[in-house]
């Protein structure tokens, strides 16, 4: 918010999430204004992005593609949506739903050595799996005989190839490897 001859202003409101550009340049999530704001490596705004014609509905993260691609995830429209690095749109997948390729409030999100997306299901309590093309693949994180399950999945990363995945409730990181086997907690 910033005072103008206008009145009060408001460059965005309720920002989750930031990725760092290889230019030095960030976009920042706006959560609440529905929108990614781009910023140069001096903190002005370059331009904003509302996404799809029918707008970005709830942007939770982004993440920055090995292609220069950004990677949106929109909570109440329980999709992913494909952006180029300057912010226009490309496509959207994922379905809202409880199937293979589907959530209920997107969150997080990370990629694997291949490309594979992983998305913190926040209404489903788990982790879905997409192809680097949007193809939903398999999903991991309920309930088994070795592993509690997820209350409410939040922050995801992935480095060596372990899926390191918090939960909000229960106040731990749990460890699977790319394939959703559970490995340990933290």
């Amino acid at each position: 918010v910033f005072e103008s001859k206008h009145g009060t202003e408001v460059f965005f409101r309720q920002p989750l999430s930031v990725a760092a550009m290889g230019d030095g340049s960030f976009w920042v999530v706006a959560y609440g204004s529905n929108e990614l704001v781009h910023f140069d490596i001096n903190g002005i705004v370059i331009e904003r992005t509302h996404g799809p014609v029918q707008g970005l509905d709830r942007p939770f993260d982004v993440l920055p593609l090995e292609n220069d691609n950004l990677l949106v995830s929109e909570f109440a429209a329980d999709r992913l949506s494909l952006l180029t690095k300057d912010g226009a749109f490309i496509k959207s997948f994922g379905a809202s739903g409880r199937g293979e390729g589907q959530c209920i409030g997107p969150q997080f999100l990370a990629t694997d050595s291949y490309g594979n997306i992983f998305v913190t299901d926040f209404g489903n309590a788990r982790i879905v799996v997409f192809s680097p093309d949007g193809e939903g693949l398999f999903s991991f994180g309920q309930r088994s005989g070795v592993f509690p399950g997820f209350t409410a999945p939040a922050g995801i990363a992935i480095l060596h190839d372990l899926v390191y995945a918090a939960d909000s409730v229960k106040g731990c990181i749990y460890v699977f490897d790319t394939a959703g086997n559970y490995i340990r907690t933290l």
